[in-house]
C-alpha cells in the first residue's frame, strides 16, 4: 500500500538494500553485512549497511527539504551507531556543499523500552560571515560534548542544555510545524493557466477536474459549475455549452 501510494504521488521511495546484522542483541555480537531482504535466521538487523548509507547521502545532498523521524539502527550501542551518526554528517555536508555554510551538528533520537520516544533533537553550529576565529574554535570544542545529545534531552530537556552550555547566548524561540502550503486559491490559479478548452475536455471525459497535492493528502475537486464560476471570475470566458 505504501509503495502504491508513493507511486501515485510521484514520490521516490528509497528502501534499504543492505543491513548490518548481529547474532545477538549486544554491542560485542558477531556481525555480518547482508542484503536487507536476505537476513539469516537467528540474526537481527542492527544498523544500515554502507552501500545504503551512500545512497542516503546522495539523496540528502540533492534534497530541498529534509524531515528525519528517527535513528536508522540500534544507535544506543556504539557498534551500531554509525548509520545514525552518518545521517548527521550528511546533513552537515548538505549545508556545507549545497548552502555554502560550514556546519557541524549533533542529532539523535532515543527510544525507550516501551518503544516511545524519550528524547529527540539536536544542536547545530553554523559559521556565519564575520565570525571570529575564537568563536569558531569554541564551537568546534563544544560540539564534541554532544555525542549523546538525545540522552541529554531526555534528562535535562532543551532548556537544560541551553542553561548548561549556552548561558551567554541570546536565543529566540520559535514554534515549528511541518505543513503543506497548498490552497484552493493556488489551485485555482494553476487551473486557469490550462485554459477553458482543456478544463471542459476533462469535465466531458472524467465528469470532474481533480487535483491531488503530492505533498499532503488534500484533494481539490471541481465540477462543471465550479469550472464555470472559476473561468467567469478569472478570465470572463464562458462554458462552450452555454
Amino acid at each position: 500500500e505504501i509503495k502504491k501510494a508513493a507511486k501515485e504521488r510521484g514520490v521516490n521511495l528509497s528502501l534499504s538494500v543492505q543491513t548490518i546484522v548481529a547474532d545477538s542483541f549486544s554491542n560485542d555480537a558477531n556481525t555480518r553485512i547482508v542484503p536487507s531482504h536476505d537476513i539469516p535466521d537467528g540474526w537481527g538487523g542492527m544498523d544500515a549497511g554502507p552501500e545504503f548509507l551512500k545512497n542516503w547521502k546522495d539523496i540528502i545532498l540533492s534534497s530541498k527539504t529534509i524531515l528525519w523521524n528517527g535513528p536508522v539502527g540500534v544507535f544506543e550501542m556504539p557498534a551500531f551507531a554509525n548509520g545514525t551518526l552518518q545521517i548527521a554528517e550528511d546533513l552537515a555536508a548538505y549545508y556545507t556543499y549545497s548552502e555554502q555554510i560550514p556546519t557541524a551538528m549533533a542529532l539523535g533520537v532515543k527510544i525507550g523500552k516501551d518503544l516511545k520516544c524519550v528524547g529527540a533533537g539536536g544542536v547545530i553550529f553554523q559559521v556565519m560571515p564575520g565570525a571570529r576565529d575564537s568563536s569558531v574554535a569554541a564551537a568546534e570544542e563544544l560540539i564534541g560534548k554532544f555525542s549523546a545529545v538525545s540522552g541529554m534531552i531526555e534528562e535535562i530537556k532543551a532548556e537544560g542544555i541551553i542553561d548548561k552550555f549556552f548561558k551567554t547566548v541570546d536565543f529566540t524561540e520559535y514554534s515549528t510545524q511541518y505543513k503543506c502550503n497548498c490552497s484552493k486559491e493556488y489551485v485555482d490559479k494553476m487551473l486557469l493557466t490550462l485554459g477553458a478548452k482543456e478544463l471542459y475536455d476533462t469535465i466531458d471525459k472524467m465528469g470532474k477536474v481533480e487535483v491531488d497535492c503530492h505533498f499532503c493528502p488534500e484533494k481539490y475537486v471541481y465540477l462543471k459549475e465550479d469550472i464555470d464560476e472559476l473561468l467567469k471570475d478569472g478570465t470572463g470566458e464562458q462554458s462552450p455549452t452555454e
